[in-house]
């Protein structure tokens, strides 16, 4: 296994193969997720400290049995054994999940993939780890990273352009529904784990439309769909941006306030996990 693991493990126990070993190591304090699926209820994890200048393994009183998940706030950095046993019948194969990429000292679970390969978790501190990346921290809000934009540029032959504009900058967050991360799919972006955020009142929003004709000049339009002139501040809830966990950026603006959502041009799709 890799240090600081994040997967499933397929297995199974026989008559010729009676435990199965894997060895991983933890680089830094870390919150430890482990879960153990199997039709044999004799099945069992034991997780192991491994000493490679003695070349023993000690056991420690961590036990996973199939349907459980071991969740531990703080791992230990170190060097480990995850022990595949049966305290009976043999035959049946396995399928062992782990994650340890989220730090140490969690307070608690935001969002449990089924998988262990996707979770979230806050801390006391205010932050806010995906999969072992920070997201942002409630009480120190730097949201520069939520900034998004979508530029659309169209070359005529002839010469001129026509573009279209959509911004959102100086971000306010009102909510960030982590407890219901899903999978993402427009025409424009995509993401396998993502969030809605739902902006504030103060977010600056921008649209500008622009046609120019080579030789006629430039036209500009910066009324949004609602009817207002931008730049402008949105009021609260009245945009929502899709925020990739994958990337750790927004992907997407959804609702009236995009142009191609609001006249029905493109469409997208929330997926739950």
């Amino acid at each position: 296994m890799p240090d600081d693991p994040v997967g499933v493990l397929n297995g199974q126990l026989t008559a010729s193969d009676t435990d199965e070993m894997h060895f991983f190591s933890v680089t830094k304090d870390a919150a430890f997720f482990l879960n153990l699926e199997s039709l044999n209820a004799d099945y069992y994890i034991q997780l192991y400290l491994v000493d490679y200048s003695t070349g023993q393994a000690g056991a420690t009183n961590i036990v996973c049995t199939p349907g459980a998940t071991i969740y531990l706030e703080d791992l230990p950095a170190g060097d480990y054994m995850l022990y595949v046993a049966s305290t009976g019948a043999l035959g049946h194969s396995y399928t062992l999940a782990v994650n340890a990429v989220n730090p140490a000292g969690s307070l608690g679970v935001e969002y449990l993939g089924p998988t262990l390969e996707n979770i979230i978790l806050h801390y006391a501190n205010g932050d806010i780890y995906a999969n072992g990346k920070f997201v942002f921290n409630y009480d120190n809000l730097d949201l520069s990273t939520f900034d998004w934009s979508r530029k659309f540029q169209l070359n005529y032959p002839e010469g001129g352009y026509h573009a279209r504009l959509h911004a959102v900058e100086e971000v306010k967050v009102a909510n960030i529904n982590f407890r219901r991360p899903f999978s993402y799919s427009s025409s424009y972006a995509s993401s396998t784990f993502a969030v809605e955020v739902t902006l504030d009142e103060g977010t600056l929003f921008s649209y500008r439309n622009t046609y120019y004709h080579n030789g006629g000049g430039f036209t500009t339009d910066t009324v949004d769909t609602t009817g207002h002139t931008t730049p402008r501040r949105l009021a609260y809830g009245e945009g929502v941006l899709i925020f990739s966990l994958n990337s750790m950026k927004p992907i997407d603006l959804i609702g009236d306030l995009n142009y191609y959502y609001y006249h029905k041009i493109e469409g997208s799709t929330e997926t739950d996990l």
